[in-house]
């Protein structure tokens, strides 16, 4: 038992140097707005070349002032890391904001759908967000929303979704925006990727457990 920890010890700590995640590209907006369209009459979403940091085209989501909760959806483009998660531990993207928020408060956030064993149709809100009131204008590069917990402390992304018995069947992603209904805003959304783990690092793992399991056989 000691020498099963000891190589334990040693695999986890060689992972740990040699890093832990990567990101994984899921919408470029580079074809098209890869199936988003907004949720209501209050909201749009339109391809720009405003904010496009990686090609010529962005994502532009804009809410009309009484509007307080609304959304850019897909439910026609679910990459693979989406619909069968290796580990998805957060979502990044590039942000640019052409003029400060006026109103009190402006969030972005996100949201996945999902259904299992059945026809059962869910959501999930993740319960970190960028706050968009204390944003300057500009372009924000490799900003990140983790999908480690759901709103009110429920279930990470992983433990919803994947072919796992009982898991999720990804159905839909959005961004969504909660602002107070005293102006409009708009945002510009490029490069959304996944964070999901090195692939180095589960072999990385499972190396270190061999060769300490060599050690032992030697030894013995």
């Amino acid at each position: 038992m000691r020498f099963v920890t000891k190589a334990c010890l040693a695999a986890i700590l060689v992972c740990g140097v040699s890093g832990a995640a990567q990101a994984q590209l899921l919408y470029s907006f580079e074809s098209g707005l890869d199936g988003f369209f907004p949720t209501s009459g209050a909201i749009t979403a339109t391809a720009s070349a405003t904010g496009a940091t990686d090609g010529s085209t962005a994502l532009a989501i804009s809410m009309i002032t009484p509007a307080t909760f609304e959304a850019a959806r897909t439910e026609t483009v679910i990459p693979a890391a989406l619909a069968d998660p290796p580990g998805v531990s957060a979502i990044m993207f590039d942000l640019t904001i052409e003029e400060a928020f006026a109103g009190g408060f402006a969030s972005l956030g996100i949201t996945t759908f999902g259904v299992a064993d059945g026809p059962t149709y869910n959501q999930f809100q993740f319960a970190e967000f960028v706050a968009l009131e204390a944003l300057a204008p500009g372009t924000y590069t490799d900003l990140s929303i983790s999908l480690e917990q759901t709103f009110g402390g429920g279930p990470s992304f992983n433990d919803l979704y994947g072919s796992e018995p009982g898991g999720y069947a990804a159905t839909g992603f959005q961004f969504f925006i909660n602002k107070s209904g005293t102006a409009p805003i708009t945002v510009y959304i490029d490069n959304v990727r996944a964070v999901v783990p090195e692939p180095a690092t589960l072999g990385l793992l499972g190396l270190g457990l061999i060769g300490g399991l060599g050690v032992r056989r030697r030894r013995n």
